[in-house]
């Protein structure tokens, strides 16, 4: 693999000018060098001479033009992105830089748990701090991934700089770190190989073409899905297809709905059959064809049970309202794993599992480590859910602690959670002033606008985050949000023709009423502090 990249490097493969650019995103390729690292099938490699430089061609991205050789010797038709991914890693190239934590993989941690093998923005200072100085690689106790082929005695000369920065009382244990990190994971990365098919120059260009299509009509990221589909395929059982059936008996499995990802199936069968519970790339593929096949039915009954309780107990429902996809898999081992028999035994299931939802999304417990946290509340959920104790994330949740004022992405957890608690507390249609539907959010009669117009506040002066914040979100209407335009509440209220239902309307959506009311001051930073109290209390309400 090594050759490869500095191939890459120097110019002598590159790429087909009409090729997609560089789309991967940083967590594919931490999941990329954790199958390198574990010496996972990642694909092949199918490159082609190309001595009649029959196409327009271009470097790899992040390479430096200036230092490449002036004419290449292969052009890359498949492995574009598995290539780049590595290049960029490897060569700290790119909009990000990759890094070990020593002490996690000496640990045999998950590796690609989100922290044992981590990556930061190239702008950042921490990453120019941990790429250029040894001094805080030593404190950090992490390695760069660049370290491996651009360090001119590579790991053995890093290792070296790195002692003299530590302590004599410290150096046996970092080193013996160091060194197991080496030989069982960093040295895999180094004598990783792609299988390389090499087609002839004298391939003609109509087949080249041909070639080409086919691979970008049918080609797919190997994912772990992919992975265990292959697997199987021996065993008679086609993964794909099971899927496909899965989503026609299950719509909300289907892309109109929560486009699940049937990874996830996969991840909870894992933590259904494991005890204690574990859902770890290592754990999902060394699942057995029978603990697949035995358990894939269950699994599948299970999601659609947690999906429906998304939509219908919590009001997230669809995909682009659900919080933190990543929850999915724990969500549906916990609604199979010792399966009710009876409506009582379910209602009581369901009153436990919806307490964790909302702790989940409000703790935003699933933005990092997802695969660790997955196993720990799983087993506790578990346990709590036989008669034992209350599972930590649960029992120390805060609701004082849930960023609400700092929530200003549409993307977070706790943006989202808030806009699903207004329609879990019966958010009114400001337009027509019934219920707002799941068939208006799916349709986009409705959507997220500012309660406080954007406009009005910029010219009053406020900053981005508070304009944009959750507080002053809310499902509305397009033509109300027109009418809206950049008019201060106490302006456009009287306007919107509420037929004697402001109050009912209002107050549904967790704001303020009456004739005192902050909407018809126009007093933004009570507004704020009115709403953020009542959001606070909906949170305990269904955490509690």
């Amino acid at each position: 693999m090594i050759s490869l990249l500095d191939e890459i490097n120097r110019g002598v493969s590159e790429l087909p000018d009409f090729q997609r650019s560089f789309v991967w995103d940083p967590q594919d390729i931490v999941g990329l060098l954790v199958s390198v690292g574990h010496g996972f099938p990642a694909g092949s490699i199918l490159r082609v001479r190309d001595t009649e430089f029959a196409f327009q061609s271009r470097a790899f991205e992040g390479t430096d033009e200036s230092q490449v050789e002036e004419r290449h010797t292969y052009l890359i038709l498949d492995g574009q992105q598995r290539l780049t991914s590595l290049y960029q890693a490897m060569f700290g190239r790119g909009s990000y830089r990759f890094f070990l934590d020593i002490r996690r993989a000496a640990l045999e941690s998950d590796l690609g748990d989100g922290e044992t093998i981590f990556f930061e923005n190239a702008n950042s200072r921490r990453a120019q701090r941990l790429e250029n100085s040894i001094r805080d690689q030593v404190e950090s106790r992490v390695i760069p991934f660049s370290t491996i082929v651009t360090s001119p005695d590579g790991f053995a000369g890093w290792l070296i700089q790195a002692l003299e920065e530590i302590s004599e009382s410290e150096r046996h244990e970092f080193m013996e770190q160091a060194m197991r990190v080496n030989n069982s994971f960093l040295d895999s990365i180094r004598n990783y190989e792609f299988p390389v098919v090499t087609l002839s120059s004298r391939v003609s260009i109509e087949a080249l073409c041909t070639i080409f299509e086919t691979i970008n009509r049918t080609g797919v990221k190997l994912s772990l899905f992919e992975l265990m589909t292959a697997r199987f395929f021996k065993f008679g059982v086609n993964l794909r297809t099971k899927w496909d059936e899965a989503v026609e008996q299950y719509p909300l499995f289907g892309p109109s709905k929560f486009a699940l990802d049937p990874y996830y199936l996969l991840q909870a069968i894992s933590m259904t059959v494991n005890h204690p519970p574990t859902c770890k790339r290592k754990d999902i593929l060394n699942l057995t064809f029978e603990q697949l096949e035995s358990n894939w039915a269950e699994v599948c009954d299970g999601m659609n049970r947690g999906l429906e309780l998304l939509r219908d107990d919590c009001r997230i429902v669809n995909r682009r309202w659900l919080p933190t996809p990543s929850m999915l898999g724990p969500l549906a081992a916990l609604m199979t794993i010792d399966k009710p028999r009876n409506v009582v035994d379910w209602g009581t299931r369901k009153a436990f599992v919806r307490r964790w939802i909302w702790c989940a999304i409000f703790g935003q417990r699933y933005e990092a480590a997802a695969n660790t946290r997955a196993e720990k509340d799983v087993s506790e959920m578990k346990l709590w859910m036989r008669g034992g104790e209350v599972p930590s994330m649960i029992e120390t949740f805060d609701p004082e602690s849930v960023p609400l004022r700092e929530a200003s992405s549409s993307s977070a957890p706790v943006y989202k959670g808030a806009i699903c608690l207004a329609l879990l507390n019966g958010a009114r249609d400001f337009a027509h002033h019934g219920p707002i539907t799941e068939q208006m959010i799916a349709n986009e009669d409705v959507d997220d606008h500012h309660i406080f117009p954007r406009r009005y506040l910029e010219n009053l002066g406020e900053r981005k985050p508070r304009i944009n914040c959750v507080l002053n979100r809310t499902l509305i209407d397009s033509e109300t949000n027109r009418r809206i335009s950049s008019n201060p509440p106490s302006v456009y209220l009287p306007r919107l023709n509420l037929g004697g239902e402001e109050d009912r309307i209002l107050s549904s959506h967790y704001l303020p009423t009456g004739a005192d009311s902050a909407l018809l001051s126009n007093d933004f930073e009570q507004f704020l502090t009115f709403r953020e109290r009542r959001l606070r209390e909906a949170i305990a309400k269904v955490t509690r």
